[in-house]
């Protein structure tokens, strides 16, 4: 193994830890609502958020980036320094947020992180410049979209302190979200496997990739007024949304026109690797035909009103089943890292079972007004399974690297 592949390999193992915290803390979260934990659910809340985006899915992602396109640019001062700042904000952001919430040391910590952050991403941005592939296309779009994303981070603490938290708050926060899923995410985790596909040679029609790049690049800006649609918008917002939602679901037949080329290459042979990438494509589609449910006000509305479930729901298919998954995928494709199949297994279920959960005791209240018996209970036992597989993954990771030293 060489230099920079430990180092990748160790960045990796920092972004998975992370990730582990942060299941923690969303278990937490679900144990609270069986006893009296004496802790404040926002704060908490708060923290669990922004290390699952920054520390497990930035962090893990750029990684990925780095090593395949320039693994020259780990050991550069200014990149490394870059990193490890970053990574060191995360930890102050792990402690601040449940200790005093979204004020002073918490923005403080999260400014620093997304200065770093800018550094880290213009050199990639700059230097991917010199490559010219339709992966590189998708990456350096989603690292505009990351910049675009972060404008609404600085601006929110000046509308929370001016105004307080009013619809413009809101409509920030979403704004954050939205670029950062929808742009960052999807443009470069697609990219990545992209590259893969390429490298192989397998047969991807240009077309396919120029249309779902277009297409998905096209709803991008428009679909954040789904985004908008809890408040009372003007009859063009909702066209402006709607028009979003459409054009992704359109670009889904260019994406599957793409991902069963990959599907049924020999990459796949493998049946946990050929189940993760039915998770993650999977939850991509759910992703964007639940956007195109929500184009519609009314339907907004209510899922607004069944927050605890709906919207939570979505934002879990995202960043577990789509995000995390993905990039567990990735892990293996470029490092052949030697995932635990009970670790990842456990993960899975745990995902699938409380996504289950989350939208059948959501449509369940919603048409027939009554809750599933013991739902929060169920909850909590199908939210231990999430850490409790990124565990086991963890663990192996690290066993395996121990004994590849040893020999």
């Amino acid at each position: 193994m060489t230099a920079i592949k430990k180092i990748i390999q160790d960045r990796i193992h920092i972004a998975i830890l992370f990730f582990f915290i942060s299941a923690a803390y969303g278990f937490l979260l679900r144990w609270q609502k069986l006893s009296s934990i004496p802790f404040n659910y926002r704060d908490i809340l708060q923290a669990h958020s922004h290390v699952t985006f920054l520390g497990w899915g930035f962090l893990a992602l750029i990684s990925v980036v780095t090593y395949v396109f320039m693994p020259e640019l780990v050991k550069k001062p200014f990149i490394k320094y870059s990193y490890w700042v970053m990574s060191g904000s995360i930890i102050g952001m792990l402690i601040s947020f449940p200790l005093q919430g979204y004020k002073l040391f918490s923005i403080l910590f999260l400014s620093i992180f997304l200065l770093s952050s800018y550094v880290y991403l213009w050199q990639l941005y700059t230097l991917l410049k010199t490559k010219n592939t339709f992966a590189i296309k998708f990456i350096r779009t989603g690292i505009l979209y990351y910049y675009l994303s972060s404008v609404a981070i600085w601006v929110i603490p000046i509308i929370s302190i001016r105004l307080g938290k009013i619809d413009l708050y809101h409509n920030a926060i979403y704004f954050y979200l939205h670029f950062l899923y929808n742009g960052f995410f999807v443009f470069t985790l697609f990219g990545m496997l992209v590259y893969y596909m390429q490298s192989l040679k397998l047969p991807i029609a240009k077309r396919n990739l120029s249309l779902f790049y277009l297409l998905t690049n096209l709803a991008c800006l428009p679909a954040y007024a789904l985004s908008l649609l809890w408040n009372e918008m003007p009859f063009y917002s909702i066209a402006i949304g709607f028009f979003g939602a459409v054009l992704q679901v359109i670009s889904l037949l260019y994406l599957w026109r793409i991902i069963k080329v990959f599907i049924a290459s020999t990459s796949l042979k493998n049946k946990l690797l050929k189940l993760i990438t039915i998770v993650v494509i999977g939850s991509y589609f759910l992703k964007v035909l639940m956007q195109f449910a929500g184009s519609f006000p009314e339907i907004t509305l209510h899922a607004v009103h069944y927050k605890p479930y709906f919207v939570i729901g979505y934002i879990h298919l995202f960043t577990l089943g789509f995000m995390s998954l993905f990039l567990f995928l990735l892990f293996k494709l470029f490092f052949n890292l030697g995932i635990s199949k009970w670790g990842i297994s456990l993960f899975i279920l745990g995902v699938v079972s409380s996504e289950v959960l989350l939208f059948s005791q959501g449509f369940l209240a919603f048409f027939c007004q009554k809750n599933i018996n013991n739902y929060d209970l169920i909850m909590l036992m199908a939210s231990f399974l999430m850490p409790l597989g990124l565990f086991v993954i963890g663990t192996n990771f690290l066993v395996n690297r121990l004994k590849s030293e040893k020999f």
